[in-house]
């Protein structure tokens, strides 16, 4: 006889029918190279476009998979990989509002159990790809006492560049 706690079985204990729930085992977000991510990703530059997956393993039943930006869903679009897998793929064209925003991939497969998450934060470089990267130029001036006082001092004034 098998028990009525038979892992992914329905069971009947003679007057209730029911079927066992699992949550997921596994939640990973992976960028286009299959490399885990984690906390802090980037940085990217403004304008770029990213491609992040996330990933599920297990479940009972297989989980809906959802990408949300701060506490708005962006995107519940999902597909079974395996038997026991499901991922939802992300393309997202970065600009400036999204530094240091946080996405969340949540997979739910049932309200009876809380939701699995993983995070990640964006990290940004200001400017557009291919934009002119000439350095700022910054003059030190004197003040008028000090460049009567010692030639020198006028004589050795430079411009810097910071890059």
């Amino acid at each position: 006889m098998t028990s009525p706690f038979s892992r992914n079985r329905a069971w009947r204990d003679g007057t209730h029918t029911g079927f066992y729930i699992a949550p997921p085992t596994s939640v990973v977000i992976v960028d286009q190279n299959n490399k885990q991510l984690r906390n802090v990703i980037g940085p990217y530059r403004e304008g770029s476009r990213i491609v992040l997956r996330c990933v599920t393993e297990g479940g009972k039943p297989l989980p809906a998979v959802t990408w949300w930006r701060r506490s708005v869903l962006i995107d519940d679009h999902y597909i079974q990989t395996d038997s026991d897998k499901v991922e939802n793929q992300l393309f997202l064209d970065l600009s400036r509002q999204d530094v240091n925003m946080s996405l969340t991939c949540q997979a739910s497969n049932t309200n009876l159990t809380s939701p699995k998450n993983v995070s990640v934060n964006i990290d940004m470089n200001w400017g557009v790809e291919g934009a002119s990267k000439q350095p700022y130029l910054i003059t030190y001036f004197l003040p008028e006492k000090l460049r009567k006082k010692n030639k020198k001092i006028k004589q050795k004034m430079e411009l810097y560049k910071i890059v």
